[in-house]
């Protein structure tokens, strides 16, 4: 009996290794990622935001590559590149945590200082490891499943670099949760969204070096970028990331509004209101959870300008006219960037309503003497 064999159909030693192309196409989603952030840059922190989106596909394009490498030297090459997002990183989301909460001043102390000149040792360890070996040695290709994972022994600053790591990104989410819980439900679910983006990549950063699971070998830490991007763009599409900034409220809360007895709204550049002090919510009858976010207009009818200076306005507020003087001030965080505007509303209803009183009493005062005096002129004039 003759048996004929099919050949397969594709030649499955020929395919790619799965989690080299899979790394790759986290990397490239993270790259289009960056590429739709691009235009908030300039907002509190926009700028450290790119960078940690841009080192996250450094680390996915280098490990990627990796992956398809077999020679000994240039794949420990491609290892040392990788561990320089693996030094950054955390530093990177920290400052983001710090300018986007609006506490950008301590971006500029000292205690920073000493973080960043910690991560610049660390990576010249990392950089000349091949002449001392002491952040790690026995580098040796250890494949799986079908890819060039590596296996090597690590040392001490392999360790120190984890737990630095975990301590930057730990007190990040720590200042994004802060404001999770002060700053109300503006802010609640971007802000929360944002501190759960590390926890996937270190849990595989900790699988990885402490060298858990069946494959310790495989990273899957650049894997695990990818539910760290849905969760920002969770952010950005659904809950306005860069639209609404926790550094608007934080510099508001410096001014100490509700120390105030004259009515304050804080809006942001847009004019939509951020918060606002009791005697604003008093004076135009509104609860403060119900006009967050809402344009500054939806207080009051008539037409008000949000921009620097001062002036006299006549509104409606509940059916009622109102008159006010008006003071707007910009809001500038610590940096001195303008993050929003204060606009202070004194109500002069009163006041204005006693003076035209005075005003007609005047006028009937002299309109009644001037009657008087002309009947005794007009006598003077008989006498005469």
């Amino acid at each position: 009996m003759v048996k004929w064999r099919c050949a397969p159909l594709v030649d499955v030693v020929s395919l790619p290794p799965w989690p080299a192309v899979a790394t790759l196409a986290v990397g490239v989603a993270n790259l289009v990622l960056l590429a739709y952030i691009w235009p908030w840059r300039e907002e509190p922190g926009g700028w450290w935001f790119l960078v940690v989106i841009a080192v996250q596909v450094v680390w996915c394009f280098t490990y990627g590559v990796a992956l398809f490498v077999f020679d000994p030297a240039i794949r420990e090459a491609l290892e040392i590149v990788t561990w320089l997002p693996i030094s950054w990183i955390g530093v990177f989301f920290l400052a983001f945590a710090l300018e986007y909460t609006g506490r950008v001043d301590l971006l500029h102390s000292s205690a920073f200082g000493v973080a960043v000149a910690f991560e610049v040792i660390l990576t010249a360890l990392v950089v000349t490891n091949p002449l001392h070996n002491l952040v790690w040695r026995g580098f040796a290709i250890a494949p799986a499943f079908g890819a060039a994972t590596a296996t090597y022994t690590h040392h001490a600053p392999v360790f120190v670099q984890y737990v630095a790591l975990f301590a930057f990104s730990t007190l990040g989410i720590f200042l994004l949760l802060d404001t999770v819980i002060s700053y109300g439900p503006l802010f609640r679910k971007q802000a929360l969204a944002i501190a759960l983006t590390p926890i996937p990549p270190a849990a595989a950063f900790t699988v990885w070096v402490f060298k858990l699971g069946p494959v310790p070998q495989f990273n899957l830490t650049p894997l695990m970028f990818l539910p760290h991007m849905l969760l920002d763009m969770y952010a950005l599409f659904r809950n306005d990331m860069f639209e609404f900034k926790p550094a608007t409220r934080r510099s508001a809360e410096r001014a100490a509004i509700d120390d105030i007895g004259t009515a304050v709204v804080i809006t942001d550049q847009e004019g939509r209101v951020i918060t606002l002090n009791d005697a604003a919510g008093e004076t135009f009858g509104v609860d403060r959870r119900d006009v967050l976010a809402a344009p500054l207009g939806t207080l009051y009818e008539g037409e008000l300008a949000v921009e620097s200076g001062e002036w006299a306005a006549s509104l409606r507020v509940g059916g009622h006219h109102r008159e006010f003087n008006v003071a707007v001030t910009t809001l500038a965080d610590a940096a001195g960037t303008e993050v929003g505007y204060t606009v202070g509303f004194v109500d002069v209803t009163d006041e204005r309503q006693r003076k035209q009183r005075l005003g007609v009493l005047n006028r009937i005062l002299r309109h009644n003497l001037r009657n008087d005096l002309n009947v005794v002129v007009n006598y003077a004039d008989l006498l005469a």
